[in-house]
C-alpha cells in the first residue's frame, strides 16, 4: 500500500489562480484538488481532508471567511491551515480572516514563489 501525500485544496472563482497554484503544488508533488462554490468546497474536503487550503474571499455563493468557519465546524477532523487570498489589503480583512479561522493571508496578486513558500512553511518538501 502506498501512502499518500499531502492534499492541497484550493478555493477560488478564478480559474487562473486555480491553474497557477494547482501548477506550483503538484511541482512539490502534493496532490491537488480545487473548489469554486461553497458546495464543491465542502464537498472535498469530505471526501478527502486537506492539510493545506488556499481561500478565496469573495465566492459567488459565499465568502471565505463563513466557509473556513463552515469547515472548521462542520468537516470532523479538518485543522489544516487556510490560507486567504484577496485583492483587499484592509486590515479589517486581515482581522476578520484570522477571527474566522484562517492561518495566514496572502494579497493578490501573489507570485509563485509565496505560494511556494507557504507549501515549505506548512508542509514541508512535499512526497
Amino acid at each position: 500500500m502506498t501512502s499518500q501525500t499531502h492534499l492541497v485544496l484550493a478555493i477560488d472563482d478564478d480559474p487562473n489562480i486555480l491553474e497557477l497554484v494547482g501548477a506550483i503544488v503538484r511541482h512539490k508533488k502534493f496532490d491537488f484538488a480545487k473548489a469554486g462554490t461553497e458546495a464543491s468546497a465542502l464537498a472535498r474536503a469530505h471526501e478527502r481532508l486537506p492539510q493545506l487550503v488556499f481561500m478565496d474571499i469573495n465566492l459567488p455563493d459565499t465568502n471565505g471567511f463563513d466557509l473556513c468557519q463552515k469547515m472548521r465546524d462542520k468537516v470532523a477532523g479538518f485543522d489544516a491551515p487556510v490560507i486567504f487570498l484577496s485583492a483587499s489589503r484592509s486590515a479589517d480583512d486581515v482581522k476578520k480572516a484570522m477571527a474566522m479561522g484562517g492561518t495566514d493571508y496572502m494579497v493578490k496578486p501573489f507570485t509563485p514563489d509565496a505560494i511556494m513558500a507557504r507549501l515549505d512553511k506548512w508542509l514541508g518538501d512535499g512526497a
